[in-house]
């Protein structure tokens, strides 16, 4: 008999939860320009919390991941907050130098 375990897939965060979605978004265009088209926002659904995985950079080839109970989520806490500003660093910084090596002679 064949062992099935549980696997878990990423989904769009927009689908398991639109209004995080949005506001990760907002965050992220607010603080450094960066729009729902540059990140790839992906979650995987857990008992007490969501995984949560930013993707970003040419072809989404750069990430960020970090889980986060519910609680955390609903109250909008500095975790999250300090998650979605690190994340945006990173990806201002990929988005440039990838600007710079497609504008390179």
């Amino acid at each position: 008999m064949v062992d099935k375990t549980e696997q878990k897939t990423a989904k769009g965060l927009r689908v398991i939860d639109p209004k995080l979605f949005r506001y990760i978004v907002n965050k992220l265009n607010d603080s450094h320009n960066i729009h729902s088209y540059d990140i790839e926002a992906l979650a995987v659904k857990e008992a007490s919390g969501l995984t949560i995985t930013l993707r970003y950079g040419e072809n989404y080839a750069q990430s960020k991941e970090a889980f986060f109970s519910f609680e955390i989520i609903n109250n909008r806490s500095e975790e999250l907050n300090a998650f979605i500003q690190e994340a945006a660093d990173e990806c201002k910084e990929v988005m440039v130098a990838d600007y710079f090596k497609m504008m390179k002679p």
